[in-house]
């Protein structure tokens, strides 16, 4: 990577990238990414396939699309590394997660910078990351808000390897319009839009049925005038005879012909802020239909077996009618869930759909592996007690108040995940300088997990040399 960045904070980091926040020489306040591939992925991406892949991602050029600056490959592992522009503000899934329902306002305001900037990128549309976390509103001058989105990097440079163009099987509209839908399952019902009970479920809409209606009275009125001419039989007297030619003009808005009775509208859904997935709030079985039916409208955790991924992205639960609805970006988790038993927490907008607002608050129950990585800290949390095999490079050094115990962190989220070194037990030979130099490195370590009751760390024990396997 290259040296002339200031590294100020670790923002993110999964198996697939690691993101700080950084300064340039020229003090410009950057995100710093750093990503991460197989080898046989980096013999296909060096040389020519790189070049072309930064050249058209520095290229790309829009109001709503946060510049990339710079990039290239890190002279000793050659994993590419990228400087995007840092644009300070409020992350779209805070504001979710935060409440209340987005505003009318807000909602129109982001569909439309979305859909712009779709429009303006083309083919290359499906490239645009439409993760809730990824999309940052902004100030674009004193007043005006502006909504910033970038490419899903990782799938960029993984395409440019293969030599086929990012997302080339997607759809164009596809992303857009799923993440238009999870914008909208969080947004609250307009005013104006309310609409009568007897139109709610109606595939068309009310007003095209009306004018239908009004044009078909009139065909028929005008038919009646022919035929009645036509034939002179005046002792014919059609009902609604009036009404037919009264249609002869477009009928005034406030016509009787219009006019309807009086329907109880739809009151607007207020929707709790989303709580934390410990709470303790309510539990429903998926396949308890009555409960389903009661507990609408609120915050529910859901336990069952996921059964089935439907086109649309929704997952299915076995024995039950209820569909899942998850946010953009999650074909991985909907895959994992898959066959498998999950608790899952979501709004219940209504018997048959649960609304799940993020990633974290679906829990699968996983099938054992004999090696882990850090993104598998969700499972490891419920193996306390038990010794794994974790592969994993530590990105810092940190130690317990009372310097009693050494840590190195496998990621900078809290609660914290570490390898643990408690000074009393080490062997012979395990000393800060040793722990320190295991810093960066891809390391298998073998020992039993621990969950601190303050602070709910995580961590892994190691005790002897034996426990730790370099790999590179």
């Amino acid at each position: 990577m290259a040296t002339n960045f200031q590294i100020i904070d670790l923002v993110f980091q999964n198996q697939d990238l690691v993101i700080y926040r950084a300064r340039n020489s020229e003090g410009t306040l950057l995100d710093l990414i750093r990503l991460r591939y197989d080898d046989a992925l980096l013999t296909l991406l060096k040389g020519t396939r790189f070049d072309q892949a930064l050249a058209t991602l520095k290229n790309l050029n829009h109001n709503c699309l946060r510049p990339v600056l710079d990039g290239g490959q890190d002279p000793i592992d050659h994993q590419p590394w990228i400087a995007v522009q840092h644009w300070d503000g409020l992350p779209l899934s805070e504001r979710i997660q935060q409440g209340p329902l987005l505003t009318s306002a807000e909602f129109q305001r982001i569909k439309y910078h979305a859909s712009h900037l779709s429009n303006g990128l083309g083919p290359l549309a499906p490239a645009l990351n439409l993760a809730p976390s990824s999309i940052v509103t902004s100030h674009s001058q004193p007043g005006e808000l502006v909504d910033t989105f970038c490419i899903d990097y990782h799938r960029w440079f993984h395409a440019f390897a293969q030599d086929i163009q990012p997302d080339a099987r997607a759809s164009p509209d596809h992303k857009l319009t799923a993440f238009l839908t999870f914008l909208k399952q969080n947004s609250a019902p307009s005013p104006s839009s309310s609409t009568p009970l007897s139109s709610q479920n109606s595939p068309f809409p009310l007003k095209p049925l009306l004018f239908i209606s009004s044009l078909l009275v009139t065909i028929a009125g005008c038919l009646w005038l022919i035929i009645h001419k036509e034939q002179k039989t005046p002792s014919i007297t059609p009902p609604n005879t009036a009404k037919a030619s009264s249609l002869e003009k477009a009928p005034p808005p406030n016509s009787p012909i219009l006019e309807k009775k009086p329907q109880k509208k739809i009151s607007q859904l207020t929707r709790p802020a989303r709580p934390r997935f410990d709470s303790g709030h309510l539990k429903i079985q998926a396949s308890d239909s009555p409960s389903l039916q009661e507990h609408t409208h609120k915050w529910v955790q859901l336990s069952g077996t996921i059964s089935a991924l439907n086109p649309d992205g929704r997952l299915a639960f076995q024995d039950s009618s209820l569909l899942v609805s998850l946010p953009p970006d999650s074909e991985i988790t909907a895959q994992n869930a898959l066959d498998k038993a999950v608790t899952i927490q979501g709004f219940l907008t209504s018997p048959t759909l649960l609304d799940v607002l993020s990633l974290d608050d679906i829990r699968i129950s996983y099938s054992r592996k004999e090696r882990y990585l850090v993104s598998d800290e969700a499972q490891l949390r419920e193996m306390k007690g038990e010794t794994i095999e974790l592969q994993a490079k530590a990105l810092t050094f940190t130690t317990s108040k009372s310097k009693a115990t050494l840590y190195l962190l496998l990621h900078n989220r809290q609660p914290q995940f570490t390898i643990s070194f408690q000074k009393s037990k080490l062997e012979d030979g395990i000393d800060e300088a040793f722990i320190l130099s295991l810093i960066g490195k891809k390391i298998t370590y073998h020992g039993k997990l621990k969950i601190e009751n303050r602070g709910q760390r995580l961590s892994i024990v190691i005790t002897k040399k034996s426990q730790i396997t370099t790999l590179e």
